[in-house]
């Protein structure tokens, strides 16, 4: 296919060629966030309060904060401009990002303890179990690019995080000797719904007025908000 490509494909020049690339920004950020998630991890064995979690928690804030410096005093072409942060809509993009993230991954984290604790479900039924939320998530986000082009993206993610609210409200009804179908099944899938329903609105909102040439930061950056939770949402 490589050899067919330099047949058929145009040879073209990235006009910045000269650009430099910001190792030590890539190797700091990269070392932080893996010591974070190790730290994180390691609470399953060792406990919140030990030392073989909180050296590498203290190890990746330490980094993370060598990354700033590094990016907005010393590298020449920054891997994570600064600036970019001076964007309101970016930053409340990502804020809402992590924060429903954090909110969701921790739902299912609970819910699937309390199915097989509690309504002593094993582990294949209550994957069963969670196949409802999750088709309420993919049917959202299928449908929130058509809500967005009739009704704009502030109002749709509004919504979504309304239904997300909702249906975590309706959750703290969860109590021991309920039922899936009762206490379960309508918060999770108006909570997923909204999750769903907020990932269009939000990504649309991260990438307003962000220069064309940092659309690509942008997304990266919203994705880095959504993902660094997933560790943080399963443990207790």
């Amino acid at each position: 296919m490589v050899l067919i490509g330099r047949r058929l494909v145009p040879e073209g020049r990235s006009s910045l060629d000269h650009r430099h690339f910001d190792l030590s920004g890539a190797i700091l950020v990269t070392l932080g966030m893996v010591a974070l998630v190790y730290g994180i991890v390691r609470t399953d064995v060792l406990g919140w309060g030990s030392p073989g979690v909180l050296a590498p928690l203290a190890a990746g804030v330490a980094l993370l904060l060598a990354f700033t410096l590094v990016e907005g005093k010393v590298a020449q072409e920054p891997l994570m401009p600064l600036g970019i942060f001076r964007l309101r809509l970016l930053r409340s993009a990502n804020l809402v990002i992590l924060l429903l993230y954090s909110a969701i991954f921790a739902m299912w984290f609970f819910l699937s303890l309390y199915m097989q604790q509690d309504l002593h479900y094993d582990a294949i039924v209550t994957g069963l179990g969670f196949l409802p939320m999750t088709l309420s998530v993919a049917g959202a986000a299928t449908l929130a690019p058509r809500l967005v082009r009739r009704f704009g993206a502030r109002s749709v993610l509004t919504v979504g995080m309304l239904s997300a609210a909702l249906g975590l409200a309706l959750l703290t009804g969860v109590r021991p000797g309920g039922t899936y179908f009762a206490h379960v099944l309508p918060g999770g899938i108006l909570a997923a719904f909204g999750l769903g329903l907020s990932l269009v609105p939000a990504t649309i909102a991260a990438v307003q007025g962000v220069p064309v040439t940092q659309s690509g930061l942008a997304s990266g950056l919203l994705n880095t908000s959504r993902l660094v939770v997933a560790p943080w949402g399963s443990r207790p």
